[in-house]
């Protein structure tokens, strides 16, 4: 369902849950940030919230999973200030993945196997993420090096709300 949704609130709102998580499961050495364009109050767009909020749980659920000590940072950037191009990213200091994690990572049941550590999941997170960014028309991928971390950068179909359209079409209404 999609409507108007202000990014920026999304994003508080996830801080806020996944920072009771990261408490509930004693990983006080993550440090969760926030990151949103400068001098953008709230970038408005079209799209389902819900659904985003959905992805952004998934990828930092898994963040949150594989990440013992460091940073978990998530946000967007926009490509250029005049359009409604965006790019959200949640960026990680946790195990990371090697080439072949990374080829199918994305693809049903397929999950992180580490001798040393289990992991609970059931490798679907990353699956039902890449479907419901498909059906918002983006994409997503994933930039990692073994080790280090992960980024995970998705994009989706979207247009911007033109505000001082609708500020205009207000104050016509009133007169």
């Amino acid at each position: 369902q999609k409507k108007e949704c202000n990014i920026n609130i999304i994003l508080d709102e996830l801080k806020e849950t996944f920072t009771e998580k990261k408490n509930n499961l004693n990983k006080e050495n993550i440090d969760l940030i926030v990151s949103k364009p400068d001098n953008v109050n709230g970038h408005i767009i079209f799209t389902d919230p819900q659904r985003i909020k959905q992805i952004f749980s998934k990828i930092i659920d898994n963040a949150l999973k594989f990440t013992e000590e460091g940073f978990i940072k998530f946000g967007y950037f926009l490509k250029d200030q005049a359009s409604q191009n965006i790019k959200f990213f949640v960026e990680d200091t946790g195990i990371g993945l090697s080439q072949d994690q990374q080829d199918n990572i994305f693809k049903s049941f397929r999950k992180i196997e580490n001798k040393n550590k289990l992991y609970s999941g059931v490798g679907l997170g990353l699956a039902i993420s890449k479907s419901l960014i498909n059906l918002l028309g983006g994409e997503i991928w994933v930039e990692s090096v073994s080790g280090r971390g992960s980024i995970f950068n998705f994009t989706i179909s979207t247009r911007k709300v033109d505000l001082s359209f609708k500020t205009e079409y207000e104050k016509n209404i009133k007169n």
